[in-house]
């Protein structure tokens, strides 16, 4: 009667087990590794802000630290400018081509107020969002000033009221960043080619 011997002893098919263990242990140790430096990649990635910020909004210079606040991470910044023949501008800031950020500026009859030139969006309280003055008004998601303009580039303008005010579509920075944004942009039409008798026409 032939006996058919066993190729592997006990001993060494306990060895071969173990090996593979280890190596499945080990695989998956470094999928399990790979997998968290990915992640980590990915979650570090979005939140960095790659663009550069300009020194202007469509005309009116603005600090870029302060434009940079409420901006959200990306790779790559442009802006737009739409200028009406008449009273109105509005530029856009657009982030990896998605619009982020509008600023607009507005000339309007002196007995309107910021209530009258504010976009429903901005949710402007006039209890807790406006200065004692009504002049300036704020909220995360936008501001509006009256701004400053005694030497208006078109002479019609010179018994108007110029307000200027920014509308976020990110929820990026706080409140008192718009603050702050909002301000310097007031300052810059000001100061911009809009306000100043160089460029008047009539």
């Amino acid at each position: 009667m032939n006996h058919l011997a066993p190729r592997t002893s006990p001993t060494h098919a306990a060895a071969r087990a173990s090996s593979r263990l280890a190596s499945a242990k080990a695989t998956i140790a470094t999928i399990t590794a790979l997998g968290l430096a990915l992640s980590g990649c990915s979650s570090d990635e979005p939140s960095k802000k790659s663009y550069t910020v300009p020194t202007t909004l469509c005309g009116a210079a603005v600090p870029p630290e302060i434009l940079t606040a409420v901006l959200p991470p990306g790779k790559k910044l442009r802006t737009k400018l739409w200028k009406s023949e008449y009273n109105q501008s509005t530029c856009r800031v657009f982030i990896d081509d998605e619009p982020v950020l509008a600023a607009h500026y507005d000339w309007r009859l002196k007995e309107n107020t910021i209530f009258d030139a504010a976009p429903a969006l901005m949710e402007l309280d006039r209890n807790k969002d406006v200065n004692p003055e009504g002049t300036f008004g704020y909220t995360k998601k936008g501001g509006i000033t009256k701004a400053a303009c005694p030497n208006p580039a078109r002479s019609e303008y010179k018994t108007w009221q110029l307000f200027a005010y920014i509308i976020t579509y990110e929820d990026e920075g706080t409140k008192e960043d718009m603050k702050n944004l909002v301000t310097a942009y007031g300052k810059g039409m000001t100061e911009s080619s809009e306000c100043t008798s160089k460029g008047r026409t009539t």
